[in-house]
């Protein structure tokens, strides 16, 4: 049996969810990333690591996806009050 530190998707979330879309914004901006407003939807920038570019449709690039994978492992783990902490930020 393999060991794994991190539990594997699923699917691959390539689509946020509208409802999503400001509390993944205030989790990365909580995580270091600037956000920078484009005609096309939003780009969070952080240093050296990858953008994340999320459209104004919820089309996300692959470094996006995977912090989105993040958020959600919060979720299954602290529960609802991972997300209500992100409407207070």
């Amino acid at each position: 049996m393999s060991k794994q530190t991190t539990p594997e998707f699923l699917f691959e979330p390539k689509l946020l969810p509208m409802q999503l879309f400001e509390k993944f914004i205030v989790f990365n901006v909580n995580a270091g990333y600037r956000g920078k407003g484009t005609p096309h939807g939003v780009n969070l920038i952080k240093g050296n690591k990858g953008t994340l570019s999320v459209s104004n449709e919820g089309v996300m690039n692959k470094a996006a996806q995977e912090r989105y994978k993040l958020m959600l492992l919060k979720y299954f783990k602290e529960g609802r009050s991972a997300m209500d902490e992100l409407d207070h930020e």
